[in-house]
């Protein structure tokens, strides 16, 4: 089953994007593979870009449109390909259908009413499933989203 974790980060969606940039690349190096589902390609860009500039992601192999085969992928739209350890998703209002085949899955929340209310709904949608939940409150924006 999968696990799920909520993060609030304070800020907007800037502040989500870096947070889920930090979370992604510790991740790597226990994960099989870790997917960052965004809304839409120019939210998969700047994210891109955010782990194009972290020096820790410098050599991790990522790819945008979850290519196969990827530890590190960004994905909007369809079911990605091979992915199934880590999904972190950065769509405001909703979590795809997929997300169970997911070994875990972290939802990021970030300082938007209709985001924290949507996120509201689906804490209570996988409560009321059984799934295991956790919850993590960042107190600062990570840097990245000063940058």
């Amino acid at each position: 089953m999968t696990h799920i974790s909520f993060y609030q980060v304070p800020g907007d969606y800037q502040s989500a994007l870096a947070l889920a940039c930090e979370l992604a690349v510790h991740a790597v190096s226990c994960h099989p593979d870790v997917l960052l589902h965004v809304p839409d390609h120019r939210a998969g860009a700047r994210l891109d870009e955010l782990l194009a500039n972290h020096p820790a992601a410098a050599l991790t192999t990522r790819s945008v449109a979850a290519q196969p085969r990827h530890p590190l992928s960004i994905s909007w739209g369809d079911t990605p390909l091979q992915h199934h350890g880590l999904l972190i998703n950065l769509c405001p209002v909703a979590t795809a259908d997929w997300f169970s085949r997911f070994d875990k899955l972290i939802e990021i929340v970030y300082d938007d009413h209709a985001v924290i209310e949507h996120k509201r709904a689906r804490y209570r949608y996988y409560r009321d499933r059984g799934y295991p939940l956790g919850f993590q409150e960042q107190n600062r924006p990570p840097a990245a989203a000063t940058a």
